[in-house]
Formats: C-alpha cells, structure tokens, sequence
C-alpha cells in the first residue's frame, strides 16, 4: 500500500466482512507483520471483525527510513503516521490492538484531539519509561551483534534489519528518552481501554499499570496473566477470552452490533 509516497507492507484478514469496526494492530518496537504470527487471525476469526495488520516504516517490508528517528517517534507515529495509514486503506471505525510500543502509540493517538477510535487494546504498554525497559534494551544490543538473534530478527525484517534494532534502540536509550511519559494524555482518553501486562514483564513493573488506573477516566478492564512481555502469545486464551468479553461489553462485536 501506498501511503504519503511510501511503501506499507500491510495485511487484510476478512476483509469481506462490513459489520463493526476493524481491529488495526499496532506491532511493538521490533515488530512487523510476521511477529505477530496467527494472532490477528486468531482474534479476527474468535471476534467475526475484519483486520488490518502493518508494518511502519523502517520495518518488515515496508520501506525504509534514515536514522536517527526523532526521540518523540512514539507521539510522531501515533498522531501522523498512523492517521496517514489509516487514511490510506479507508479505515474510519476502528479499534487500536497495540503491543509494547504499538501499546503506548494507540493510548497517545486514543489520547489526541480528534481521534475516532472505538476503544483502545494495550497489551504491555508504556506510559513512561522504567530503568528496567533501558536495562532490558541495553542487554539485547551485545545479543543482536553477537549472537544468531540479527539472523532471527532479519527473517522477518528483511534489508531493514539494522533500522528496525537501532532506530527501535538507539531512541529508547537516547539521553533524552527517559524524560518521555503520556501522563497528560492519558485523561484524555474517551474510549473504553483494556490493558493487558504479564506480570513477568521485563520490560515494565506493575507501576505501569497502576499509573493507568490513576489516569484513566475511561472505562479500564485489566488483565494481568502469569506471564512475560508478550501475553498475547504466551498467555494466548486469557488474552483472547478477555477481548471477546471486552469487544461484547462494548457493542463492538457483529452479534452485540
């Protein structure tokens, strides 16, 4: 797909149907189409709703970026970049389903003047940054120049392997970035939210969660599984239980339309 000028490798699951919103997935900071695997398939398919998967630029197949990124990506790609996409392929009803940096990108453009989404699934997102998300990044740099995880990660990311590791890096440990948080957007914030965060996750304490519910003056389920940072797979019939629940509390769902 073409958008403002540039390549967007996305992906369209059951683009046949009509009824209810489209579940847009958000991918977290070195993601893209593939990582997701089948979960957008599997919600689409549990949920009856149409799908849009994409990857941003400098990642998967889309087309690719010079870095540095701005230190504030996060807001830049939630209140431009993802309108762009979403303008593009036609989207106008939507739900955000973030990971990890898609996460705290569908609370900041939820959290915008003028944003239209239905409701908003965070799964680990940030609200601010935690020495434990820097020490967990820090770590994965000596893994990614000498370990096999570069030939892991360049299976899904293609020639934007090195743009997809240090632009995703190089901004979280960026001297500036621990001053980044959404406190001041988070009121703001219209739509009923789920948050899901695995109570292992090494990127992010239970401070995360809790910041939320003080912020929050939407309507806020959470779910917190036995889990690490990615609890849509590794704590994948909880989370799926808990959208439907959430999408049918909602009227978001083709039966509860």
């Amino acid at each position: 797909m073409d958008v403002e000028g540039q390549r967007i490798e996305c992906q369209w699951i059951n683009s046949d149907v009509i009824d209810g919103p489209t579940l847009v997935f958000l991918h977290h900071g070195l993601g893209c189409v593939t990582t997701w695997r089948d979960f957008p398939e599997q919600i689409c398919n549990s949920t009856g709703l149409r799908g849009f998967v994409y990857s941003r630029t400098g990642y998967g197949g889309s087309e690719g970026v010079e870095l540095p990124r701005p230190v504030n990506y996060l807001n830049d790609e939630a209140e431009n970049g993802l309108p762009n996409v979403l303008a593009a392929a036609g989207i106008t009803d939507y739900v955000l389903v973030g990971h990890s940096d898609g996460g705290s990108m569908a609370m900041i453009h939820a959290g915008t003047d003028g944003n239209r989404a239905r409701a908003i699934i965070v799964i680990a997102g940030h609200l601010f940054v935690e020495q434990s998300n820097l020490d967990a990044i820090a770590e994965m740099k000596p893994l990614f120049e000498n370990t096999d995880l570069r030939q892991k990660l360049q299976k899904h990311h293609g020639e934007n392997i090195d743009t997809a590791f240090y632009g995703w890096s190089g901004n979280w440990l960026h001297p500036d970035f621990p001053k980044w948080q959404i406190f001041d957007l988070v009121p703001n914030i219209s739509c009923p939210i789920l948050a899901i965060r695995g109570k292992l996750d090494e990127y992010g304490s239970p401070i995360q969660i809790e910041k939320l519910r003080q912020l929050a003056t939407a309507d806020l389920q959470v779910l917190e599984p036995e889990c690490g940072h990615f609890p849509h797979q590794e704590a994948f019939q909880d989370v799926r239980d808990d959208i439907l629940m959430f999408l049918a509390k909602h009227n978001l769902m083709p039966g509860s339309l």
